[in-house]
């Protein structure tokens, strides 16, 4: 007969979820009173159950500082150098129980996290008993002669319990803390140790900035002095560029790629901390009278808005979001990007760029001449009668254009056309330049619409053009040659010069 052996499986470690299972347990049955052994209903990868027996349960409970049921308390305390704060329950029309924090019940408090507090103070454990019975002098050496924070815990029958905070440990992972009425000194944890300096802006929902910038509908900044920056997602279908027009302080299409890049910096943009739940005075945080406005929203309904005042003289400026009450703090060096643009860097440079595919018309007129071209597009279909796609996705379309009675060749008509769209601004007006009198160029693109896009070119100085689009100054001015040379290239064009 074989031998059998006997092989001894090696129990695992107790995991953090198994080691809370457990001091959930415990506390359920000092709750209750009972001293008898308890079963864990989990199990580790060997099959074997964790058993607690009478002795673990009772060294345990000597690890307990607070064991209580959150129906029984009526409100809980802290005090620390950072303030007090006093945490108390509520009970709706159906009876459920929620926890605000007093003086604060109309701002934006973070539920979840007054929950987690509530609940981490009601079951609160030590690591470790390091000493019991202490003197007094060696309370203080523990930091018990002027505890760094407090919590009072008070219960519906007005009875109370006091926890105070001392030192930290010498690894600053734990802090010394006792229970009064319990004569011994525990460690706690660093993190639910420091739950009772909490300030409270540690359980204010700060304004987020959850703007998706990939999907930006607008971004408007307002200023109370200088000029204004607003940028709004136009219509992608008739502009050949960029389908972003700023209309202040210029009014031009945005270049895609400097857009994007500027774009990219506007996550920085959010409040950091709360400064003042209920500001009685906004004078003293300059928000009486912002200094500027910042307005964005993208396409999923995502908005976000801030009002913005003065410096604090520490790196930060103070914020206001409308219809907050509250007073915040934002990191003044993320308006930098903001504050330091130079916006005619965004804009795309061309006067008139605008999608072939969907303009039916040209006109342009001068002091002394003018030309018309229309234009027809033309779906190109498949062997099965339905619209060829390009590579985006997008029917393709040839353009049959016309001109004073004549059929344009399609390839030097685009040819043309880029030039024609292609013109370019050589830089922005003097600040404060006035423009004034009639155009002397203007040039009229029907869109298939039904709108109609007008570009003029009204004398500046001797050299220059300033550019007026609808109606609007675009504070831009161009070289006069390069408009009045677009007139040479239709002569090139009609003379069949760009059917090469």
């Amino acid at each position: 007969m074989a031998q059998e052996t006997a092989v001894k499986k090696e129990k695992k470690p107790m995991t953090k979820k198994t080691r809370n299972l457990i001091i959930m347990l415990v506390v359920l049955v000092l709750l209750a009173g009972a001293t008898v052994a308890v079963v864990l209903l989990t199990q580790d990868n060997s099959g074997q159950s964790d058993q607690l027996t009478e002795q673990q349960i009772s060294d345990m409970a000597k690890l307990t500082l607070v064991a209580e049921k959150e129906e029984d308390i009526a409100s809980i305390k802290t005090t620390s150098a950072n303030g007090s704060l006093e945490f108390y329950s509520q009970k709706d029309d159906e009876g459920n129980r929620t926890w605000t924090i007093k003086g604060a019940e109309d701002g934006k408090l973070n539920s979840s996290s007054i929950q987690s507090f509530v609940s981490t103070t009601l079951i609160l454990m030590g690591t470790e008993v390091v000493e019991e019975n202490p003197s007094e002098e060696r309370m203080a050496e523990f930091g018990f002669n002027n505890p760094s924070a407090s919590v009072l815990i008070t219960k519906n029958d007005g009875s109370t319990i006091t926890c105070e905070v001392g030192n930290a440990s010498p690894d600053s992972a734990s802090m010394y803390m006792m229970r009064e009425g319990r004569n011994a000194i525990f460690l706690v944890d660093n993190a639910t140790a420091s739950l009772f300096s909490d300030k409270l802006e540690d359980y204010w929902d700060i304004p987020g900035n959850y703007v998706n910038v990939e999907q930006l509908l607008k971004f408007h900044v307002t200023r109370k002095d200088g000029d204004n920056l607003i940028i709004d997602l136009g219509d992608d279908e008739m502009l050949g560029y960029s389908n972003w027009v700023m209309s202040e302080p210029y009014y031009a299409s945005l270049d895609s790629y400097q857009g994007n890049q500027f774009f990219s910096n506007l996550t920085m943009l959010a409040p950091l901390y709360l400064i003042d739940n209920k500001p009685e005075d906004l004078t003293q945080y300059g928000l009486d009278d912002p200094q500027m406005n910042l307005y964005m929203e993208d396409s999923d309904g995502q908005v976000f808005e801030l009002n913005i005042g003065s410096s604090d003289g520490n790196g930060n400026v103070y914020v206001q979001a409308p219809g907050d009450p509250a007073v915040y703090a934002m990191l003044e060096s993320s308006l930098t990007t903001l504050n330091d643009l130079d916006p005619f860097q965004l804009i795309a440079r061309f006067t008139q760029i605008y999608n072939i595919n969907v303009v039916d018309k040209i006109e342009a007129t001068s002091a002394d001449r003018s030309f018309e071209i229309t234009m027809d597009h033309e779906k190109e279909m498949d062997e099965n009668g339905e619209p060829k796609l390009d590579g985006k996705g997008k029917e393709i379309l040839h353009e049959n254009a016309k001109s004073d009675g004549k059929d344009l060749q399609e390839a030097g008509f685009r040819s043309f056309y880029q030039t024609l769209v292609g013109v370019s601004v050589d830089g922005k007006l003097e600040e404060g330049a006035v423009v004034e009198g009639d155009a002397e160029i203007t040039f009229k693109f029907t869109i298939n619409d039904g709108h109609v896009e007008t570009i003029e070119y009204i004398p500046y100085g001797v050299k220059d053009y300033a550019v007026r689009k609808n109606g609007a100054d675009t504070g831009l001015y161009i070289e006069k040659w390069r408009v009045q040379q677009l007139f040479e290239e239709y002569d090139k064009l009609m003379n069949g010069e760009y059917d090469k």
